[in-house]
Formats: C-alpha cells, structure tokens, sequence
C-alpha cells in the first residue's frame, strides 16, 4: 500500500513539472513559417561546415541529466523503497526548471528539449 501511495506521489509530482516545459504551440503560420525558413537556413549553414560546432552545450547537458534522471526513475519506479524519494522529486523539479529557461533562452532547440524531458516522462509512465 506504501509503496503504491510513493509511486503515485511520484508519477504525479514529476508529470505535473514536465508538462509545464511543453511548448504552448501558440504561434502563427507565419510564425512557422518564418522559423522553419531560418532553421532551414541554419541547418543549410551547418552542413556547408561554415557554422558552428553543432548541438548547444547547455542543450546537451540538460540532456544528460534527464538520461539521469530517467535511470533513477525507473529504478525508483520499479522499488520505491530503493531510492530517496525526495531527492528524486528535487532533481525533476530543478530540471524542469532549467528545462523552462532553456526554451525561453534557445527556442531554436525546443525540439531537443522536449526530446530530453520525453525520456523522463516514458520512465515515470514505466517506458
């Protein structure tokens, strides 16, 4: 009975931060629009080998940490005694903090982003 009331807590808790990092999908076909023309451009850009270095670090980062944070969920899912459930709730809310300021700061890598914050939801879904 516990350990069902923990996983729960749990699901809920780190669901109810995720979802507030999804895009809002507010923007105009124009605006589309105009973002995939530039994106398309960037992309152009970075095969020519004229751009940049490629993924934005602070990205990847992020990335690396909800792979983390995906382990620790799937081993807290699996045996909800095993682990600190608090400090598993902190790590999602940070990271769905940074998540958030991420896309505010590169909205060019929301895509990525959401990839990432995916990978946490499927190991709180049990994927």
């Amino acid at each position: 009975m516990v350990k069902q009331l923990m996983r729960g807590v749990l699901v809920a808790g780190v669901l109810i931060g995720l979802t507030a990092c999804g895009s809002d999908d507010t923007e105009t076909k124009e605006e589309a629009t105009a973002s995939q023309d530039e994106s398309d451009a960037t992309d152009a850009t970075e095969a020519s080998g004229s751009g940049g270095g490629g993924s934005n670090p602070e990205v990847e980062a992020y990335c690396t940490s909800a792979d983390e944070l995906a382990a620790e969920l799937k081993d807290l899912m699996a045996d909800p005694m095993s682990g600190d459930l608090a400090a598993v709730s902190a790590a999602a809310t940070e990271l769905t903090q940074k998540a958030a300021g991420l896309i505010s700061a590169h909205a060019e890598d929301a895509t990525r982003i959401n990839e990432c914050t995916q990978k946490v939801t499927d190991a709180v879904a049990g994927g």
